[in-house]
């Protein structure tokens, strides 16, 4: 029973037996099949936020190092001048957005947005 997914419902199911305290936590535990610990997880997490559902996950990953204006500047340069170079991108990129990039970022950019390398 380690690392198993445990269903929302299941767990809100488990708090109101609790809740209404015909069954010992014993009981509780063999009728559902979680743990004593999942279980006051589950409670904690409910009084925090009204649910028993985990917390969602903020972000994550490393944030992009371009913003949405120096990406949208970047591919109307590629719209614009197809024939150029990776660090010729990253050079006119620096120059005008202020902002110094790797090739592999305008790369992983340009791949964002749809565009094959090879192609442009």
């Amino acid at each position: 029973m380690v690392y198993r997914k445990i269903s929302t419902d299941l767990k809100e199911a488990a708090l109101k037996l609790k809740a209404q305290g015909r069954d010992t936590l014993e009981e509780i535990r063999e009728i559902t099949g979680i743990s004593l610990r999942t279980l006051y997880r589950a409670q904690q997490q409910k009084q925090l936020t009204g649910s028993a559902a985990p917390a969602l996950p903020i972000g994550c990953g490393r944030p992009q190092t371009l913003l949405r204006r120096d990406a949208e500047y970047l591919l109307s340069l590629a719209q614009h001048r197809p024939t150029l170079f990776l660090n010729e991108y990253a050079k006119r990129v620096e120059v005008n957005c202020e902002i110094s990039v790797s090739i592999t970022t305008i790369h992983r950019t340009l791949e964002r947005a749809g565009l094959n390398v090879k192609h442009i």
